[in-house]
């Protein structure tokens, strides 16, 4: 039997659109430009020559700066981003052609080391050859490929927040090479990085606690937090095809150590002190097998099998001091997630000439999850020993549930080529089924979509490229938001829905791209509307239930440019290129509880704006990117009818970047994220009162080391 990863988007587009002459990108064209000129489907790539001028570390940090991405988390700390105005949940996340298990559907980047990235592509409206998941937008990463010739890096780097003081380290070493009919590439990467939030004395709520007028908070939150990631690729070529095995480890660990004090706000009265610490663990373990084969007349057969692991374990301490600096009360909690996936499948291609070119595919993928939890509570007295009351052992019972998901999926598409038009109609089928036990019980469900697809591509002429696509697509709910049980994220309790419907989407495109001598510029609108929107909706600041709020839209326009400064007629400036992205968004849902509102943290325009100078000849990179959003807004219902609104200030947040070759082969590198040591402004405003202001500050990280290419 042939075995074959599911095709990564970048190769399934470069073998899917060989009907028409390359364009010829001149000038200083990147290599993703290259890329996204022959996909047909509207699609954004970025190489590893491309990021690895950046500061990036985290694959999380190339994704927040490519046009549509919205970050979530504070500067270091990219955990989450959501795409086009849409939710994070509504992103899906493939590494190899393998949607990764995660606590979510969408697998978070901060996971995953660049070092380990070949190509990194956004999939804006993907046809049919790719899972109906992510209305938003799908982020597919490639890892490195096997080399030709024998290719080894190493880099070291020795840095820490506000200063070199040790608190970021990082190392990573990467060797590859081609002997005849073998192949080998192996990577690894370790990181070690503080994070931090800070409250210096900057909380304020106006409302609540004795004498009803609020408190004042001073609090730091640091985190630290260590990567591993290694990936491995064994391949061995023949005269008809390929074949791959592809292990890689992504290990994540944080240790937090939070403290926090409250006074009252008009007094500053000290009220109490909470100390906590805990530790979380992230691992992924996988392993793919995939084999091509190539028939005569181009016809191929790609076929792949996975095997993936993922646990996620929690273990937090909470304890709370009097006025008087004693014990006062102490809680614990663990939580154990733990997910195994096996997945397979084959894709058959076959070029046709029947009047008209076109390359015909149809696919089959299969996979089988099955996700734990386990969750305990305790109480603990002066003297750290636990206990379980009768709340701490609902909530234990509460917290364990079993899902099992399998997954069906057909497809079948057929690229045409028309002149200058190609478009590719296709189709995908998909059923899933889901048993889910838990303390409320077990349900099953059964479902079988159809969607429909159809992306556009016009060459109006060697420059100039019009695209668009048309397509139905899903967002199933992630598992604990249908789990027959509960998930406590610290003070917060979150109850599952097993009833939950999916969200589903028409989803639209429409586009043009200018590839220029020098320049590039490219124009997006679309839009999404979804129905059946699933959210977390608050009953009180504590408790929150999973449902289906109602129906929505999220539409926007996104812009992208890119000039080498060579352009203004001064020759000495060719190493300089100005690049930018800017996407203007409107989103609403239409909430019974709240009424009409934008999805959350929603900004009306966000950017990025950079220039780079990459000089070949001294061997020196220079680098700076501005990051920026507008205000962002988060409504919610907290129960005997008040109306929250939590608004985000603006932000924007600068990046630096330099690197410079020592000798042939060895360089010396710096970067700083957050150079102007931005911080977080957040105000809350309940039934038209204000009742909290929030200032969380983040610092800046620094980074020093050295890079070795041989």
């Amino acid at each position: 039997m042939s075995l074959f990863i599911g095709t990564p988007p970048a190769q399934a587009q470069d073998s899917s659109s060989t009907r028409l002459p390359s364009i010829t990108v001149t000038g200083s064209a990147p290599a993703g430009e290259a890329i996204r000129l022959e996909s047909v489907a509207p699609s954004v790539t970025v190489t590893r020559e491309e990021f690895d001028t950046l500061p990036n570390d985290r694959v999380s940090d190339i994704v927040g700066r490519l046009p549509g991405v919205v970050v979530s988390g504070p500067p270091g700390e990219k955990k989450t981003f959501s795409l086009r105005g849409l939710p994070t949940d509504y992103t899906r996340v493939s590494v190899d052609g393998i949607q990764m298990p995660a606590p979510s559907r969408s697998f978070e980047l901060m996971n995953m080391s660049s070092f380990l990235a070949g190509e990194v592509t956004l999939l804006r409206n993907p046809s049919a050859e790719h899972d109906a998941e992510g209305i938003a937008g799908r982020v597919a990463v490639t890892t490195r490929a096997i080399p030709d010739e024998p290719t080894g890096e190493l880099r070291v780097g020795y840095g820490g927040l506000d200063g070199l003081n040790g608190t970021a380290r990082a190392g990573g070493g990467a060797y590859g090479r081609r002997i005849d009919r073998f192949g080998l590439l192996g990577s690894v990467s370790y990181e070690e990085r503080r994070l931090t939030k800070t409250k210096h004395n900057s909380e304020f709520t106006y409302s609540g606690g004795p004498g009803g007028q609020g408190f004042r908070r001073n609090e730091e939150e640091p985190k630290d937090v260590a990567n591993l990631d290694a990936a491995l690729d064994l391949a061995g070529f023949y005269d008809g095809g390929e074949i791959h095995f592809k292990p890689m480890l992504l290990r994540e660990t944080s240790d937090i150590d939070k403290w926090r004090d409250q006074y009252r706000r008009v007094t500053g009265q000290f009220q109490d002190r909470v100390l906590t610490t805990g530790r979380e663990e992230a691992t992924n373990v996988g392993a793919t097998l995939d084999h091509t084969h190539r028939f005569a007349g181009e016809v191929s057969l790609r076929t792949f099998a996975n095997l993936s692991t993922a646990g996620y374990d929690t273990r937090n301490r909470e304890v709370t001091l009097t006025p008087a600096l004693a014990f006062g009360s102490a809680t614990e909690s663990e939580s154990d997630y733990d997910e195994r996936t096996v997945q397979g499948g084959s894709t058959l291609t076959v070029p046709l000439t029947m009047g008209v070119p076109q390359v015909l595919k149809a696919g089959v993928v299969v996979r089988a999850a099955k996700r734990t939890s386990d969750g305990e509570s305790y109480t603990l007295n002066a003297a750290g020993t636990r206990s379980q009351t009768a709340a701490n052992r609902l909530t234990s019972r509460q917290s364990d549930y079993e899902i099992e998901e399998r997954y069906y999926a057909a497809f079948v598409q057929d690229e045409v080529t028309l002149g200058a038009l190609t478009l590719t109609p296709g189709l995908r089928v998909e059923r899933v089924t889901d048993r889910m036990t838990g303390y409320n019980g077990r349900f099953d469900t059964d479902a079988t979509d159809l969607f429909p697809s159809l992306p556009i591509r016009y060459r109006l002429n060697d420059a100039i490229v019009l695209r668009g696509a048309l397509s139905r697509q899903i967002n199933r709910p992630n598992f604990q938001d249908m789990a027959p049980g509960i998930t406590v994220r610290g003070s917060r309790t979150i109850y599952g829905n097993p009833d939950v419907t999916p969200t589903r989407s028409w989803s639209v495109d429409a586009g043009a791209e200018y590839h220029g001598d020098g320049f590039f510029l490219a124009a997006n609108l679309f839009h999404r509307r979804v129905r059946d929107v699933i959210e977390a909706d608050e009953v009180n600041n504590t408790t929150l239930v999973i449902r289906n709020v109602g129906d929505g839209y999220a539409r926007g326009l996104e812009l992208e440019q890119r000039f080498n400064l060579a352009l203004l007629g001064i020759e000495a400036l060719r190493p300089l290129t100005f690049f930018a992205n800017q996407t203007f968004l409107k989103t609403e849902v239409n909430d019974p509880n709240t009424g009409k509102r934008p999805f959350a943290e929603t900004p009306d325009i966000t950017a990025n704006i950079g220039l780079t100078w990459n000089d070949p000849d001294s061997g020196t990179i220079l680098s700076a990117t501005v990051n920026a959003s507008t205000e962002r807004l988060v409504v919610s219902n907290e129960g005997a009818g008040q109306i929250r609104r939590k608004t985000r200030r603006a932000e924007a947040f600068v990046d630096l970047y330099a690197e410079q070759r020592i000798v042939e082969g060895f360089s010396l590198f710096a970067s700083a994220e957050n150079l102007t040591d931005k911080a977080r402004h957040e105000y809350e405003v309940t039934n038209g009162l204000r009742s909290r202001d929030a200032v969380i500050a983040t610092g800046r990280t620094v980074l020093v080391g050295g890079r070795m290419r041989f």
